[in-house]
């Protein structure tokens, strides 16, 4: 598979709907002011976001390792939780199999209503993890 470069990612934000914005600012003072809870959290946001879009997910489940099956419409939350990686997984779940179009979605969603954690992140390979210096 042929992931997207950071360039690519970043090259065209897209354009997101104000309820879904809304929502997510909404969702990240609940993440915020309940941090124990995080699973929990990122179930919510997967649920909330694919039914804004009115194109609900079936399944959110926990596993080994963040994916989404499309046969099942099954979003899976790997074992960090991780707001991005829940994003891309929705992402992939609203506009299928493309790594670009899910890097998009997931990266550009997290950098509009979380842009102070944005700048944390640095660039490895198609991924954002935390920069060293912040660690």
């Amino acid at each position: 598979m042929k992931y997207p470069t950071p360039e690519e990612i970043m090259r065209y934000p897209p354009k997101y709907p104000l309820k879904i914005i809304e929502f997510t600012l909404n969702w990240k003072k609940i993440w915020q002011k309940y941090p124990s809870n995080k699973y929990l959290s990122l179930i919510a946001l997967a649920y909330g976001i694919s039914d804004l879009y009115n194109k609900p997910v079936l399944s959110v489940t926990l596993n080994n390792e963040y994916c989404y099956n499309s046969k099942t419409k099954t979003i899976a939350l790997g074992y960090n939780p991780s707001i991005i990686s829940t994003l891309h997984e929705i992402g992939h779940h609203l506009y299928g199999h493309s790594e670009l179009k899910a890097c998009r979605f997931s990266i550009h969603l997290f950098k509009q209503t979380f842009p102070k954690a944005f700048q944390k992140l640095s660039w490895k390979d198609h991924t954002l993890i935390i920069k060293k210096e912040t660690m």
